[in-house]
């Protein structure tokens, strides 16, 4: 299924996506805000670095296709969604994923490793795609493991330090559907964004 077409928020004054939208208690627009691949494409390819980190987060995720990684959804975060210009005055470095998967028909987690473990080898992926890379398998029966690991992702990704301080501050980051059916589009919008 591919993600809810919403809006990516715009950063706030410190140049993060803000942690949630409206009420701070309220369920609803909330991080990991559900968007398009698309919409991250269309938002985010403002720059020559940045259409180089896009087009190496499509190629990768063409890799995961390939070995069967359809469904399941990935979260995105690091300074590519951030506005690291006026942060840091610099260019992202890279794009952080977690990919939350589930095994393709007929594979164990350790024959899915085997088969294909340049796929899930990070120093590789930050190599050929410059993309910083982590997974997590859903097909799991132990709720609690389950429950402690999106609770470790969500902890980690939703805080930053801010360099000066030290200090803590909530931010927020995305999630884009693992499916295959946008890809097509993505890279049309890809090259579009060359000619802004």
């Amino acid at each position: 299924m591919v993600a809810n077409p919403n809006p990516i928020p715009n950063w706030d004054e410190r140049g993060l996506l803000p942690p949630y939208l409206g009420e701070a208690g309220a369920f609803g627009n909330r991080s990991p805000y559900r968007v398009s691949l698309t919409a991250i494409v269309q938002r985010f390819g403002n720059t020559t670095a940045r259409r180089e980190l896009l087009a190496g987060l499509l190629d990768f995720r063409a890799a995961l296709h390939q070995a069967g990684l359809t469904r399941g959804f990935q979260w995105v975060n690091g300074s590519f969604v951030t506005d690291i210009m006026q942060i840091a005055n610099r260019e992202p470095r890279d794009i952080d994923v977690v990919t939350f998967f589930h095994l393709p028909n007929g594979h164990t987690p350790a024959s899915f490793a085997q088969e294909f473990p340049e796929l899930l080898n990070r120093e590789s992926n930050r190599i050929r795609y410059r993309i910083d890379t982590l997974f997590m398998v859903l097909d799991n029966d132990d709720m609690r493991y389950m429950a402690n690991r999106f609770a470790y992702w969500n902890n980690l990704w939703s805080h930053t330090r801010e360099e000066d301080t030290n200090r803590v501050q909530w931010k927020g980051f995305l999630e884009i559907d693992l499916s295959d059916q946008e890809e097509a589009v993505a890279r049309i919008a890809l090259d579009q964004t060359a000619g802004r």
